[in-house]
């Protein structure tokens, strides 16, 4: 939660300059940018609330293990833990068994179906499609009322994913 916030304060900040410089460029940038920042924020939030909700589901399921003493790089390079340090010894014929095994489970349209079955609830959260309406609905408004400056929309949108790559570049230059 404390990376959540973090992400908060960090557009919160990044959207004052732009609402500093839209003051700066004249009534039509505020609301166009303003209305588009927060249409980014709740896309951005409700997405991030989906998408817990599925990992949560599958940690409650047991599909994702709880606990691993492996970091998560080693997990995905080596996911049948073939380089540790205790290795046990392996037959190159198992090894190719292994191999053979993983290259079948990432073919095929069955693979492919279940992985949509398991990102669907995420997809289509009520949430997060309310969010994308409240976006489209913005821009026709916008462009009802004559009110659209497409410059001014875009870069509030551009707030929430400039500043999660801010918030990594600090994070990684901290480390």
């Amino acid at each position: 939660m404390r990376d959540i916030k973090n992400f908060l304060y960090l557009f919160i900040l990044i959207d004052l300059f732009l609402l500093a410089f839209s003051i700066y460029k004249g009534e039509g940038w505020v609301i166009n940018s303003q209305l588009a920042f927060l249409s980014s924020l709740l896309i951005s939030v409700s997405s991030f609330f989906a998408y817990r909700k599925n990992v949560l589901s599958k940690l409650k399921k047991g599909d994702i293990p709880i606990t691993d003493e492996r970091d998560e790089l080693d997990k995905i390079d080596d996911k049948f833990d073939l380089f540790s340090e205790e290795e046990e010894e392996r037959s190159p014929q198992e090894i190719s068994r292994i191999i053979k095994e993983e290259k079948r489970k990432r073919k095929g349209f069955k693979n492919t179906l279940l992985s949509l079955k398991t990102s669907l609830p995420s997809f289509l959260s009520p949430l997060r499609f309310l969010a994308y309406l409240f976006l489209i609905g913005a821009f026709f408004y916008l462009n009802r009322h004559h009110l659209l400056n497409v410059f001014a929309f875009l870069s509030g949108l551009f707030v929430v994913p400039l500043g999660i790559l801010l918030y990594f570049l600090i994070s990684s230059l901290k480390r």
